[in-house]
């Protein structure tokens, strides 16, 4: 069963990944209306996996994972040498994570927003090459967060929570 979906361009057309509750995240290329399904190392997720693009229109984009259950995050590749999932990373929420959401500052690093089961939202900034993730923002919004998302350049997050829709102002990454 699905958690989530994420669609992406790329050089080689265009780019699903889809998480799902046995915490797997499968790639499929999509050309012409044909499906097919690329090799991805997800294994390691395990729990609800979800998934965001950082980098829509790259030929290789970058995508976002989340396992719901520990809480972590971490970074894919699909399309590259480097392909498999990276070195994941605690982001800080207590309950299960339900929503996340990335993209690249002008700065070039990566923001961050990812939201959970009891309505907290945090926002953290990590390098352009995914590695040193840092906290800069936590809000609790004691709802369940549904959905979330960035600007494309990172200046204010929506995210929809049981109840409500709410547009926030991001901090500016760069004075953190």
């Amino acid at each position: 069963m699905l958690c989530d979906l994420a669609l992406a361009s790329s050089g080689a057309g265009l780019l699903l990944a889809t998480g799902n509750v046995e915490g797997c995240i499968e790639l499929w290329a999509i050309r012409d209306g044909v499906f097919q399904q690329l090799p991805a190392d997800s294994s390691a997720l395990g729990g609800d996996a979800h998934v965001a693009v950082i980098d829509p229109g790259l030929e290789d984009p970058l995508l976002l994972t989340a396992n719901a259950v520990d809480g972590t995050l971490g970074f894919l590749t699909p399309l590259s040498d480097r392909a498999g999932v990276a070195e994941r990373w605690p982001a800080g929420h207590t309950h299960p994570i339900t929503a996340i959401a990335g993209v690249r500052h002008r700065t070039g690093d990566i923001l961050i927003a990812s939201g959970d089961r009891h309505g907290d939202v945090l926002l953290c900034r990590s390098r352009a090459d995914g590695t040193d993730p840092r906290p800069i923002s936590r809000l609790s919004l004691g709802a369940r967060i549904l959905d979330i998302h960035l600007a494309p350049d990172g200046s204010s997050m929506v995210w929809s929570s049981q109840g409500g829709l709410y547009l926030t102002l991001t901090p500016d990454p760069t004075r953190f």
